[in-house]
């Protein structure tokens, strides 16, 4: 049965939905917590044993500490720094490392932080949620101010949080991908900035706008890959709902008079990836970000 329990909106996904639902994102059967681990180790400014070493890190959107826990089977640093927005994600994580005395924990949007923070990283990183940290600000607050706030947090990231030789890693959602396409459509009904389906994503269009920028003045070299991802089966329509909606969707339209419309636009869209035996194959796509400041 369909689970559409409330959850607090400014909590993004409930700890419990996120370890029930979230499923692997792998490439050609490579995950992406490998792929983000092989960058560790090249921008690493040290190794010992087999660690890589590092003053100091920060994970924008850390969740229940999935990316942080790829980087510690991967490398050590003498401070970490974790952000995100959930209070009860943030306590998950906390429990799950308690033991750890060189890790902080950071209550707070992205680009809030990045406008305030005086530290500066040996390596920056954020797995999948990137783009929802910006849109939230994008949705919330006049669309052309927003933009300005979080081009100018990006640019500030960078210029003033990284010194020579640090690196970030960004995994920003393709919203052309299959999967993202059904959400966009329905983010769209809540949100007009999704309307145009022939573009990426706000998110997206900011970042490479000031990436480019600052490669231009010579101030990073970076790269982008467009990968598409490995097709992720749900075994029927229920759990792909339960998914969707409790997951992407993060709750939002649960409790919306308009619940009806958005269960029939993703089943309406998702018919053509329904396989023989009744399952449902769908691939994400993303754009792999990887920048060195210079």
């Amino acid at each position: 049965m369909l689970d559409t329990r409330i959850e607090d909106h400014s909590d993004y996904v409930a700890p419990y939905d996120y370890d029930r639902l979230l499923k692997p994102y792998s490439t050609r059967s490579v995950e992406d917590l490998e792929l983000f681990a092989e960058f560790v180790n090249e921008v690493s400014p040290a190794i010992e044993g087999n660690k890589s070493k590092f003053n100091k890190v920060l994970e924008l959107g850390c969740g229940h500490g999935r990316s942080t826990q790829a980087f510690m089977d991967t490398a050590e640093s003498q401070e970490m720094y974790l952000l995100d927005l959930s209070p009860k994600m943030l306590e998950r994580t906390r429990r799950r490392y308690a033991s750890l005395n060189n890790v902080r924990y950071i209550q707070s949007d992205t680009t809030t932080h990045l406008e305030a923070s005086d530290q500066q990283y040996d390596l920056i990183y954020s797995l999948w949620s990137f783009s929802h940290s910006v849109h939230q600000i994008l949705t919330s607050a006049d669309m052309e101010e927003g933009k300005l706030r979080v081009k100018a947090a990006i640019r500030r990231m960078i210029v003033e949080m990284m010194k020579p030789g640090s690196g970030f890693f960004i995994i920003h959602v393709d919203s052309k991908s299959e999967e993202q396409t059904i959400l966009f459509r329905q983010w769209a009904k809540l949100f007009p900035i999704f309307k145009d389906e022939g573009v990426q994503t706000p998110s997206k269009l900011i970042f490479d706008e000031v990436l480019e920028a600052l490669s231009q003045e010579g101030i990073i070299k970076y790269e982008v890959d467009h990968i598409e991802m490995d097709g992720q089966e749900y075994s029927s329509f229920e759990e792909l709902l339960d998914i969707f909606l409790n997951f992407h969707l993060e709750s939002q339209f649960n409790d919306s008079h308009d619940i009806g419309d958005i269960i029939d636009g993703i089943k309406a869209y998702s018919e053509q990836f329904k396989q023989p035996d009744g399952t449902y194959i769908i691939k994400p796509g993303c754009f792999i970000y990887k920048a060195v400041k210079l």
